[in-house]
């Protein structure tokens, strides 16, 4: 069915996109400064979000899409929305032959491109429940401070009345930024394994978006074209933490490849932060007893409590002596939450945050039979640069591929603390 088909919301999205260009210019024109601008905001927004969708289709590896395509709308789009920005200033007739010229030439690129994904028949289900090949984990870490950095973004855009506030916040903006990408191009780079000089490209495109955004700030130009400069940021992002084929940016692939499918990359130091963490200690002694049963059951403890499952599931491991000088194991599963619940049960116990700092870090992928070969990595390094390990560890399972038989496991070990 067409309404079902992700052809349909992009080919709706765009409507609404140009009946928000109407909308303004219209408004615009009659000098009416109508809560109805409003409306056509909104719906130029809910237009660029479908052009997202549209990079989310190609970085979930569809054959047959055209990537140059996409591009060049990317470029029509923005082109779009400055000669607006210019109808909008001075309400030239040229302005808006120049306007409409691109809207016919990013029309025809669109009606390709639909019927490109229309053939591929594209459900919004299917694409909602396919395995995505974005790696979450590290896209919920960049998250984090793409979002603040946007944050100063828009605060410079309305604390700028003087010389003083327009200089102090621009050094603000622009140190979170050199933050921002710092911890952005550290992700993608123990993601992808790739050295830091592989990706100053990339740091180079970062610098060059904010600094057209603080530039657009300064001149006051509208917000929306202010977005749309910094949703092309997050797509570069997502595309740097997709192994498949990318739409805006591309990383080195034959290189990428080649890190991303080592069985296993190993890091000295790294720290591992869980936060609203719901526990549950296995009992070792306890006979039947069924890890993906007490998995579930936990899931729907943190349902019953109105609260959400965070991430994937964590095993903390301890091995230690016990009372008859015999070597026994501590298992205990953990579930992050997307808020802190209060008044637990038993058998199940709550950490608001746990943090592990200085850790010896592995990501494996392979078999799950195969996995202890990453502890083995960890405690081989440790012996030769003569680290003394705790007796503890963190595995984080990120990703299990039933059908291949492959895994991804993230196996953090914490050093001994020094004496």
């Amino acid at each position: 069915m067409l309404n079902k088909n992700f052809s349909f919301i992009i080919a709706l999205s765009n409507l609404l996109f140009y009946i928000g260009i109407v909308i303004t210019i219209f408004l615009c024109d009659l000098q009416d400064n109508s809560p109805i601008f409003l409306v056509g905001y909104v719906c130029i927004i809910m237009g660029l979000i479908g052009t997202v969708l549209t990079d989310s289709v190609i970085n979930s590896d569809a054959e047959g899409i055209n990537i140059m395509a996409f591009q060049i709308i990317l470029l029509l789009k923005e082109a779009i929305l400055i000669m607006l920005f210019v109808v909008m200033r001075k309400n030239f007739n040229v302005s808006l032959c120049i306007l409409f010229g691109l809207s016919i030439a990013d029309n025809v690129l669109e009606i390709i491109l639909i019927k490109q994904i229309y053939r591929k028949q594209i459900s919004v289900k299917q694409f909602l429940m396919q395995e995505n090949p974005v790696d979450r984990i590290t896209l919920s870490k960049i998250r984090r401070s793409y979002w603040i950095n946007i944050i100063f973004i828009f605060l410079f855009c309305d604390i700028h009345n003087n010389i003083y506030e327009t200089m102090t916040m621009l050094i603000l903006a622009l140190l979170v930024h050199m933050i921002t990408v710092r911890k952005t191009i550290i992700c993608i780079r123990d993601y992808t394994g790739l050295q830091r000089k592989s990706l100053n490209h990339i740091i180079a495109i970062f610098w060059f978006i904010e600094l057209i955004g603080l530039a657009m700030v300064y001149l006051d130009v509208d917000r929306i074209l202010i977005c749309s400069i910094f949703g092309y940021y997050y797509m570069i992002i997502t595309d740097c933490v997709n192994p498949q084929r990318t739409s805006i940016i591309k990383i080195d692939r034959n290189k990428r490849e080649r890190n991303i499918m080592k069985k296993i990359q190993f890091n000295e130091s790294k720290t591992l932060k869980l936060t609203n963490v719901l526990k549950y200690k296995i009992l070792m002694q306890e006979e039947n007893f069924d890890f993906n049963v007490a998995i579930e059951q936990m899931q729907t403890y943190i349902k019953t409590k109105g609260a959400m499952q965070i991430g994937p599931l964590v095993q903390y491991t301890r091995t230690f002596l016990n009372d008859n000088n015999e070597l026994d194991m501590e298992i205990v599963l953990l579930l992050q939450c997307n808020n802190y619940i209060h008044s637990v049960e038993q058998p199940y116990s709550m950490d608001s945050v746990i943090r592990v700092p200085d850790a010896m870090y592995c990501r494996y992928r392979g078999p799950e039979m195969t996995l202890k070969f990453a502890y083995d990595k960890i405690h081989l390094e440790a012996f030769e640069q003569e680290i003394k390990l705790s007796e503890h560890s963190y595995t984080i399972f990120v990703e299990n591929n039933e059908e291949e038989g492959i895994m991804v496991a993230d196996v953090f070990v914490p050093k001994a603390e020094k004496e």
